[in-house]
């Protein structure tokens, strides 16, 4: 599935709903890390579709960053466990963990779409010189697009060439 959001593409495997949430969540926030390879699967089935947008020849997979916190709670970070996943399944791309926060945002769970957003301004920033590619931003779900477009900004603003994004599922 997919639309244009923020004038970028946004392709996403499923709604997050039902298995797919149960399926997200086990492997966030439980530990179920067997469900990383069928999420991969799902993400990289979305990118594909994203072809139907123009041409996509060799990008780079940007994850969006996951709070050290989160991960030391949850012993992994998962989307660049997804996104390096993907990769392998992908010809031609290359991952780069690039964006890093600049300082922490408040918990975004109890947030609205604006709350989300001004949350979010100046959260991430590039590390090192632009891609060479033109870039695939990934995270795991879509709910209001606050996260998306500061990641696309930080991009952006670092000189690169932001394609869209590819999530697992949109709420």
């Amino acid at each position: 599935m997919g639309d244009n959001v923020d004038g970028r593409w946004l392709v996403w495997a499923g709604s997050y709903t039902g298995v797919l949430r149960n399926v997200i969540l086990s492997a966030k926030e439980r530990g179920a890390l067997g469900m990383i390879p069928r999420l991969a699967t799902l993400l990289t089935d979305a990118i594909v579709t994203a072809g139907n947008y123009g041409p996509i020849t060799h990008p780079v997979l940007v994850p969006i960053p996951t709070q050290l916190s989160h991960i030391a709670q949850r012993g992994i970070d998962l989307t660049r466990a997804l996104t390096e996943r993907t990769a392998r399944q992908l010809d031609g791309v290359s991952v780069r963990q690039a964006l890093r926060f600049t300082r922490k945002p408040a918990d975004q769970s109890e947030l609205s779409q604006a709350e989300r957003r001004e949350n979010l301004i100046g959260a991430f920033t590039w590390r090192g010189r632009p891609a060479r590619a033109p870039i695939i931003i990934i995270d795991d779900i879509y709910t209001t697009g606050a996260t998306i477009a500061e990641a696309a900004r930080a991009c952006t603003a670092a000189g690169n060439t932001v394609l869209g994004a590819a999530v697992i599922a949109r709420a």
